[in-house]
């Protein structure tokens, strides 16, 4: 893949969402947590991040986590 590091962990998330590790509004680990846990720069994961929030998949909210919210979504099925 030649893809930007944060490109592909973007896809990765959503990936896993599709999948149903989360449920619909529930917490996503902090950019510090999951930068630790990948062993990655903490602005690769907020980047990411940032960018699932300008596709409606996200809302980061300050000091309180990222929500996975996708605008108009019906809790059916996202593939």
């Amino acid at each position: 893949m030649n893809d930007p590091i944060h490109v592909q962990l973007k896809e990765q998330i959503k990936s896993l969402i599709s999948g149903g590790l989360y449920r619909h509004c529930e917490k996503l680990p902090s950019v510090r947590e999951l930068a630790g846990f990948l062993r990655m720069n903490r602005m690769t994961v907020q980047k990411a991040y940032a960018e699932l929030e300008q596709d409606g998949y996200v809302e980061c909210r300050s000091g309180r986590g990222v929500l996975w919210m996708l605008a108009g979504y019906d809790g059916k099925d996202l593939s």
